[in-house]
């Protein structure tokens, strides 16, 4: 059965046509074992305990239910997990690359080059906050109206 429960905070969140989307960091409990080590940005070596994971809160679920969670919220999400596959061409590639960008050859075209890809995500069916922040707990579910302000 296809069924994800998850809590944790997010880190960032944006639309992607008329689909809202947040990034979870997910801490790692004490029971898992750790993560790898791996290298920052300045080739030190550190070891991170969050998992990260991507949430689709899709316009056919959550239309007009605005997502009002802030960066480092708490939240926790019910739904299923959903892949699905994509193409990036190598131009896109270098548009979000960090570091120098390679010379070409001449007549080259980035964009001819593709590669396939696939992502993976929680397509959420219930989202709500854990922390209080004064103004109750609210459950966010799929097919039902906003509480009125």
């Amino acid at each position: 059965m296809n069924s994800v429960s998850i809590t944790g905070y997010v880190t960032r969140k944006w639309n992607y046509g008329t689909d809202h989307f947040i990034r979870l960091a997910v801490p790692r409990g004490r029971a898992l074992p750790p993560k790898a080590e791996d290298e920052d940005q300045d080739g030190n070596i550190v070891r991170r305990n969050n998992d990260y994971v991507t949430i689709r809160l899709p316009a056919s679920l959550f239309g007009g239910i605005p997502v009002a969670f802030s960066k480092g919220q708490q939240v926790e999400v019910v739904g299923y997990l959903q892949s699905r596959d994509y193409h990036m061409s190598l131009a896109h590639f270098l548009e979000r690359a960090n570091g120098p960008k390679p010379e070409l050859a001449d007549g080259y075209d980035p964009r001819s080059l593709m590669e396939r890809r696939n992502a993976t995500e929680v397509v959420a069916l219930t989202i709500s906050p854990t922390d209080n922040d004064g103004n109750g707990s609210k459950v966010y579910v799929i097919n039902e109206e906003p509480d009125a302000a």
